[in-house]
């Protein structure tokens, strides 16, 4: 193997540990994101709703998933074509920020806040998983 096709080689294997950090990393976001949702009716876990390229419109008062399984497994199908693309976790039920940020009667949780500071540390830690 000459100089050129070991490079060629290196490049790919660092695409390839890229690839599998990047999809690693953002199915835990997701995960932290859904399960981290608060639950009353299930409503609001079950609109999150992962997309590429542009985020998701509206909401459906019929998807309801109070343990957050299907729409993970929904999103992941998603995240195996996100590489490269801008991946968009959206959740549009008008209370949604109410969860987040909470009311005068409800603390506010935090629990997107939380899942997205966790992010760089987890890219970094899939990433050097992925290089092994």
């Amino acid at each position: 193997m000459n100089f050129e096709q070991q490079m060629m080689a290196i490049k790919k294997k660092a695409e390839q540990a890229a690839d599998k950090a990047h999809r690693a990393t953002v199915l835990q976001l997701t995960s932290a994101v859904v399960y981290g949702t608060p639950v009353d009716t299930g409503r609001a876990k079950g609109n999150w709703v992962a997309s590429i390229g542009e985020p998701a419109r509206g909401y459906s008062e019929d998807k309801i998933d109070r343990d957050g399984g299907a729409t993970i497994n929904s999103a992941n199908g998603q995240i195996s074509v996100s590489f490269g693309k801008t991946y968009y976790l959206t959740n549009n039920v008008p209370y949604i920020g109410f969860l987040e940020y909470g009311t005068i009667n409800r603390p506010a949780i935090r629990f997107v806040e939380k899942a997205v500071q966790e992010f760089n540390s987890a890219y970094e830690k899939n990433l050097k998983n992925a290089a092994r």
